[in-house]
């Protein structure tokens, strides 16, 4: 504030455009950024703009936490309510900033960047995925290097394997492990002869993966991921009964890949799910490829195919019994 200088944090979880105009004007009017109450982001960016001006405010970042209600309103009007935030952007020289975050509908306007005239000037959308094999890497051996502990090649693949690269798995199995050898010290290591580094036992690790709480951990990341839409759940149970068939199928060319074409006609086949009826092949494959932006799919290079990232994520989703229960019992619902 000294140098005038501002940042702003506000959380928008289902919230719309009327209620994120009186919580902006609330913020803005706490640390006096503004002068009166505004009815309109067009008139709270006037204000802003007024205040840039008379160099009471020299630099804005607004960061806006948990924008999917607020996108999907938007979208409804082609994202035009983003304009006020855009204009205010170029007539400061970026001097005010702002990022919107969230989860599904964030991922969605991605796919509105080729036809709409406002997102493209927001710069490219950026989705958190699963972490690359090298970061991934990096956030399990540096830790555990500085409590003394080393493990080889092997060992640290099966990990990132099990794990499919979710930060958030990572860290509950370091923290299982790092318990584990607190709670166990003297079956690995002996009490007189050890001095750092530690080199890990693959019999800890496999105590871990057997783990009951880590797998239910994993599945319980992969259905929260699912559950932020109907449909993407209701796609993944499909995708899943088609790997079922096939492997039922001895003739069945099953290459692991399934091209859009194929997924709506099981689509069409298998479930009256009110929530994929009306699906078209365009919306189901910006579908698929938001599943593939959130680490569920991915797709084969220059086409238009999908599988699941990884083999476990079969099971994880369910036994082919479950499957098939799951998607009649969409059409039952769809009945009523």
């Amino acid at each position: 504030p000294a140098e005038k200088k501002f940042a702003l944090y506000i959380d928008i979880r289902n919230k719309g455009q009327s209620e994120v105009i009186e919580l902006l004007n609330q913020s803005l009017e706490n640390m006096r950024l503004i002068d009166k109450t505004c009815y309109s982001l067009e008139e709270i960016c006037r204000e802003l703009e007024r205040n840039f001006a008379k160099k009471r405010i020299v630099q804005l970042y607004l960061f806006i936490d948990e924008a999917d209600a607020f996108l999907d309103e938007s979208s409804m009007d082609n994202y035009s309510v983003l304009w006020p935030f855009v204009d205010l952007k170029r007539k400061t020289k970026n001097q005010f900033k702002f990022v919107l975050a969230g989860l599904h509908n964030v991922a969605r306007s991605r796919r509105a960047l080729d036809n709409n005239g406002i997102l493209p000037q927001l710069g490219a959308p950026l989705c958190i995925r699963p972490l690359s094999p090298a970061d991934a890497k990096k956030l399990v051996e540096r830790p555990l290097s500085y409590l003394g502990f080393r493990m080889g090649e092997q060992q640290l693949a099966l990990i990132l394997a099990n794990t499919n690269y979710y930060p958030g798995i990572l860290h509950f199995f370091c923290y299982t492990l790092v318990q584990s050898v607190s709670d166990n010290y003297k079956s690995y290591y002996s009490v007189t002869g050890g001095n750092p580094p530690y080199i890990l036992k693959d019999d800890q690790m496999k105590a871990i993966f057997a783990s009951e709480d880590l797998n239910n951990n994993i599945k319980d990341k992969l259905h929260l991921t699912l559950n932020l839409d109907t449909r993407y759940k209701m796609i993944a149970n499909v995708i899943a009964f088609m790997n079922y068939e096939d492997e039922r199928n001895e003739n069945a060319q099953w290459q692991g890949y399934y091209d859009v074409n194929d997924i709506l006609k099981s689509i069409r086949k298998n479930t009256d799910s009110p929530h994929l009826r009306d699906l078209s092949q365009s919306d189901l494959e910006a579908l698929l490829y938001e599943m593939t932006d959130m680490g569920i799919l991915s797709s084969k290079p220059n086409s238009k195919m999908f599988r699941f990232r990884k083999n476990s994520f079969l099971q994880l989703i369910g036994s082919e019994d479950e499957v098939l229960s799951a998607l009649l019992e969409e059409g039952e619902v769809a009945s009523v």
